[in-house]
């Protein structure tokens, strides 16, 4: 997927939500580091998706996602963390397996 769509989509998205509610861009960034601080390649609870780690265009479609739910934002604190996880794991990721490593 090209970055013209991927934004395009974003957009469409945040359309649907209130600005107000919306985190913004450096609350994201602290988001996404605080996500890959857990589920990132070399860190606690690795995931991925076909034998490749988490990256963070697919973090970013998936915090969206979570935003544009129903989901009360918690200034990105765990539940909001493991809502994303959550998420990620609909869309096929899961913990990397120790026999994979």
């Amino acid at each position: 997927m090209n970055n013209q769509k991927i934004a395009t989509e974003l957009l469409d998205m945040a359309e649907s939500l209130v600005a107000s509610d919306l985190p913004n861009d450096k609350e994201l960034r602290k988001f996404y580091n605080y996500v890959m601080s857990f589920y990132g390649q070399s860190e606690l609870y690795p995931i991925t998706k076909n034998g490749r780690f988490l990256p963070v265009k697919d973090l970013e479609k998936a915090t969206w996602k979570l935003l544009k739910s129903r989901h009360e934002w918690g200034d990105g604190d765990s539940v909001d963390r493991e809502a994303v996880r959550d998420i990620l794991f609909d869309g096929g990721y899961e913990y990397e397996s120790e026999n994979s490593k």
